[in-house]
């Protein structure tokens, strides 16, 4: 994945817009009347390329092949004109009258359906709303102005359904037989000899330059897409990239406000990927009958809270889970060697160094402490790759206790599995990745252990056993589902994923699934479920970042509601912005570097080494 553009590193990106919107405004007040741009200005448009919006109507038409011929029709009904009226200023009438000659399509149902479309798909600029109406009720006049091919009879419609209503003068140019460029601002000029007359609008020349020439006050107000392009991923689908950049850049380039770059991150690269997977989500669950979605913790958390705000139909819940809750009892039961690797190897081949007495503690397995002089082991002595066979011959030969140690957990896990399944028959466990551990592990308890006659999925957003361990006939064999990319589904976002930044990609998408409450732990003496350490330090981040997917799934949900395929978003198209944001690690190392992790296991909550971000990077040497 080679992208052109890059994110925007100087802060957050809705800080940046290529003029001082704030003075915008109050510069305006001296005029007695304002001129505004209709489109790009007043109105934007929610697509990022234009030709969106002849895909959105060639659908609702159902008629393949229409964004080609609506574009070739209206540049021969142009000529046309221009050779019998010497201007090129042409009405929508005129090019459906042709258009539907050709294509058999009710000339009048076509221009329904195209206004559709700007109704749906443009929305009332909200910082331009804001200055309409300081303007208004300070008693200066608004005239409306574009370069348009609607005429009034349809434009007053499509505003008065914005609320824009109390404008004193249209000046459209298939109305006037002139543009911009060629006799409009002459004529708005003469119809307001005398007074002082200001103009504001995106395009450079025909709202600044121009009627700056004719004596009337240009004011520019960028475009946003033209501004935000450039700092969108590419390389997403056509029709859903469009929708995806068009949302974003209205969102962070209007002009009415700033956010932090946390909520930019959430919004802006991981808004996508919570949205679509939700939307997945949902269709497996409706499709293939499935009952009860439940959530596994901390990362099911944010995917809870989406969902929950987009569906009301899929029963669900959180149900706390964790990699060492899955470990003590559920891997310890049916994959002794999976066991010993998270255990064991994963530690003694980590940078953070702990000692055997750390070990059993944090696993709640000290039954094994007598047992290590017999293996030249000591409760001070440091896990590491020389002595880790040692270790693990001593599980081997004592693995029945160990799994007899988790029993009296596992019975009290027991009680809270079979109250949160209830009386669904059909359910599924969500995960963000990686191996697919902590889903395969419940549905053995479910199944196995409890022998509970349940048909279990394992939906997670990502599969990577290459980095966490695992195998990928999981995901071969429907056992593991995911949504954005396993070895074999969506290779190339797989191989990125895996082969760039050093291995620390999940770290980094984890980013968007942190979660407020700690880690569970398990079950302690006398049946109560335990946490481990509270990252508090990350709260405050982590709520902006959630905030920001979260307004992101309700802003998009509402934006395309008229176009619900536009909700049907590929796992690679998800992938994409976070792909994007980490095709360097500027933005990482901007914004993140203090950002706390534990990266050993959990479970000593008295014994873990805290690291920040910028740690971690530093001991690798990315820095």
């Amino acid at each position: 994945m080679n992208y052109q553009n890059k994110p925007y590193l100087d802060g957050s990106e809705s800080s940046f817009r290529g003029c001082n919107v704030a003075d915008l405004g109050t510069g305006l007040n001296q005029y007695d009347v304002i001129v505004m741009d209709i489109f790009d200005t007043l109105l934007l448009r929610s697509f990022a390329k234009g030709d969106s919006l002849l895909a959105a109507l060639e659908q609702r038409l159902r008629y393949s092949g229409l964004v080609r011929l609506r574009k070739e029709f209206e540049v021969e009904v142009r000529e046309e004109h221009k050779y019998l009226n010497d201007n090129a200023e042409i009405s929508i009438d005129e090019i459906w009258d042709k258009l539907s000659h050709y294509t058999g399509i009710p000339s009048g149902e076509g221009i329904q359906e195209e206004l559709g479309c700007i109704a749906d798909f443009f929305v009332l600029n909200p910082y331009m709303k804001h200055i309409y109406r300081m303007l208004r009720a300070r008693g200066k006049k608004i005239v409306l102005a574009s370069d348009s091919i609607i005429p009034e009879k349809y434009m007053g419609g499509i505003l008065s359904d914005f609320g824009i209503s109390s404008y004193e003068k249209l000046y459209l140019s298939c109305d006037y037989g002139c543009s911009k460029k060629d006799g409009l601002w002459e004529l708005i000029k003469q119809d307001y000899d005398g007074q002082r007359v200001a103009s504001v609008g995106d395009n450079r020349e025909t709202d600044v330059n121009i009627p700056n020439s004719l004596g009337i006050a240009g004011r520019h107000y960028p475009n946003v897409h033209e501004i935000g392009n450039k700092y969108r991923a590419d390389g997403m689908s056509d029709l859903i990239g469009s929708a995806y950049a068009g949302l974003v850049n209205i969102k962070l380039h209007n002009g009415m406000k700033t956010y932090s770059p946390y909520y930019e991150y959430g919004y802006v690269y991981g808004g996508m990927y919570i949205f679509g997977f939700c939307q997945w989500m949902h269709k497996k669950a409706r499709h293939e009958g499935v009952e009860k979605i439940l959530f596994l913790s901390r990362d099911g958390a944010i995917y809870q809270r989406a969902f929950r705000s987009m569906f009301d139909d899929i029963d669900n819940e959180y149900f706390l889970w964790s990699r060492i809750a899955n470990i003590k009892y559920a891997l310890s039961l049916y994959n002794r060697e999976d066991c010993m690797t998270r255990i064991l190897t994963h530690r003694a081949h980590n940078p953070l160094k702990v000692t055997m007495e750390s070990v059993l503690k944090s696993m709640q397995i000290k039954c094994l402490i007598p047992y290590l002089r017999d293996y030249g082991l000591r409760l001070d002595s440091i896990l590491l790759p020389e002595n880790l066979r040692q270790v693990e011959t001593m599980f081997v030969d004592h693995w029945q206790e160990i799994v007899d140690a988790f029993e009296t957990e596992r019975k009290v896990l027991k009680e809270y599995v079979l109250r949160k399944i209830g009386q669904a028959r059909k359910i599924a466990f969500v995960d963000v990745g990686w191996a697919g551990s902590g889903a395969k592990g419940l549905k053995y308890f479910v199944n196995e252990y409890l022998g509970l006659d349940v048909e279990v999925r394992c939906w997670q957003a990502a599969h990577n056993p290459s980095i966490q361990g695992g195998s990928c006939i999981d995901v071969l064999d429907g056992t593991v589902e995911t949504y954005i990319f396993s070895d074999n589904v969506n290779k190339e976002c797989f191989d990125q994923h895996t082969k760039t930044n050093r291995g620390l990609n999940n770290m980094f998408f984890e980013l968007f699934t942190q979660d407020l409450t700690p880690s569970y732990a398990g079950v302690n003496g006398d049946g109560r479920f335990f946490f481990d350490i509270a990252d508090v330090e990350n709260h405050g981040l982590v709520k902006e970042i959630h905030q920001g997917m979260l307004d992101f799934c309700k802003e998009y949900s509402e934006r395309y509601k008229r176009a619900t395929y536009l909700y049907n978003i590929s796992g690679y198209d998800a992938y994409i912005p976070y792909a994007f944001v980490m095709q360097n690690l500027d933005y990482v190392k901007e914004h993140f570097s203090h950002l706390s992790f534990s990266r050993s296991l959990s479970g000593d909550t008295k014994n873990q080494k805290i690291e920040t971000l910028d740690m971690i990077l530093r001991q690798i040497n990315e820095v």
